[in-house]
C-alpha cells in the first residue's frame, strides 16, 4: 500500500513539475492593437502575436480586456491583480509585459509581369498559336505595423520596432493571383515574438557537440534555417551607475555561426570561418545585421 501511495505521489510531481516550471515563467498579453490602415485584422493579428510568443516557451501569454498600462499598474497596487512577484495578492493574473501595436499601412494589389507576358506570346507564336487570356500579374501585399512591448512594472520600453512585411504571390496570367495575407501576418507576429524574446532572453550556446557544431537554446519562430548568428564570449559585469543593475556582461565578438537546423526547441549551427576562441555554454548569438558570410582571405597574389 505504502509503495503504491508513494508511486502515485511521484507520479503527480512528475505531472505537476512543467505546470509549475511554466507558472514562473513571464506573463505576455496584447494590451491594445489599433488599426489605423482599416485593413480588419487587428483582432486576427494580436491573437497571432500571443500564440507566437507562447510557442517560444519563455513565456505565457493571457488574455487582457484592460484598456492601458495605468489600469494595470492601478489593479497591480489594488491586489485585484497578481504577477509572478512575491507578496502580491487577487485572484487574478496581471502581465509582466504589455504589447501595444498599430497597423500603420496595409495594401494588396496586382502588379503586371512584363517578363511573363513577353513569354507567352513569344511561346504562342512558336506553336502557332494565340494563347488566351489577359495579361500575366503577380498580386502584392504589404503590412506596416510599429510595435511596442513595456514592462508590466516599471512602464520601461523593452522593445520598439517599426515592421514592414512584403508578401509576393506567383505570376498568374489567367484571373487574379492572391497572397496569402495570413502568412504576412504571422510572419510579422514571429519577429515580434523574436524581438520580445530575445531582448530579454537572448540566444545562447546551449551546448558544443565533438564535432563542433554550436547547439542553440532557440528553435522554430525564432531561428530562420541558413540565418548567419554572431557569437560573443562572456565578458566583465557592466553596472548602471545610478540604479547598479546589471546593464551587460556580453564580451566581445568571437566569430560568427550559420544555422543549419532547426527543430522546435533547439538549433544546430556551425562556424563561418574561424573563431578567436572556442565557444562555451552560455555564449550570446546575435542575428548578424547584414545576412552575407564573410569573404575567405585567399591570400596575397604573388
Amino acid at each position: 500500500m505504502k509503495m503504491m501511495v508513494r508511486a502515485l505521489t511521484l507520479t503527480a510531481l512528475a505531472l505537476s513539475a512543467p505546470a509549475l516550471a511554466q507558472k514562473g515563467m513571464p506573463i505576455v498579453t496584447v494590451k491594445q492593437m489599433d488599426d489605423l490602415a482599416g485593413t480588419g485584422q487587428a483582432v486576427a493579428f494580436a491573437q497571432m502575436i500571443q500564440t507566437a510568443v507562447a510557442g517560444t516557451g519563455k513565456f505565457r501569454t493571457i488574455e487582457s480586456n484592460f484598456a492601458t498600462l495605468r489600469d494595470q499598474q492601478e489593479l497591480g497596487n489594488s491586489g485585484m491583480v497578481t504577477t509572478r512577484a512575491p507578496g502580491k495578492k487577487g485572484g487574478f493574473e496581471g502581465a509582466d509585459y504589455l504589447v501595444y501595436g498599430t497597423i500603420t499601412s496595409g495594401s494588396a494589389g496586382q502588379k503586371s509581369d512584363m517578363g511573363a507576358d513577353m513569354g507567352r506570346a513569344l511561346a504562342g507564336r512558336m506553336l502557332g498559336v494565340s494563347l488566351a487570356g489577359g495579361g500575366c500579374s503577380k498580386s502584392v501585399a504589404t503590412l506596416a505595423v510599429d510595435i511596442k512591448i513595456v514592462d508590466g512594472g516599471t512602464g520601461e520600453i523593452r522593445y520598439a520596432n517599426q515592421i514592414n512585411r512584403t508578401s509576393t504571390s506567383a505570376t498568374s496570367c489567367s484571373g487574379n493571383p492572391q497572397t496569402d495575407v495570413a502568412n504576412l501576418l504571422r510572419a510579422a507576429a514571429n519577429q515580434i515574438a523574436t524581438g520580445l524574446v530575445t531582448s530579454i532572453y537572448p540566444i545562447k550556446v546551449a551546448a558544443v557537440q565533438p564535432d563542433g557544431t554550436v547547439m542553440l537554446n532557440y528553435g522554430e519562430g525564432t531561428v530562420q534555417m541558413g540565418a548567419l548568428l554572431n557569437l560573443f564570449g562572456k565578458g566583465d559585469v557592466i553596472l548602471d551607475p545610478d540604479t547598479g543593475k546589471p546593464l551587460s556582461s556580453e564580451g566581445a565578438q568571437i566569430g560568427m555561426v550559420r544555422v543549419t537546423e532547426v527543430t522546435p526547441r533547439f538549433s544546430k549551427a556551425v562556424a563561418v570561418g574561424a573563431f578567436s576562441q572556442s565557444p562555451a555554454i552560455g555564449y550570446i548569438a546575435r542575428v548578424a545585421p547584414v545576412q552575407t558570410e564573410p569573404k575567405k582571405d585567399k591570400g596575397k597574389r604573388k
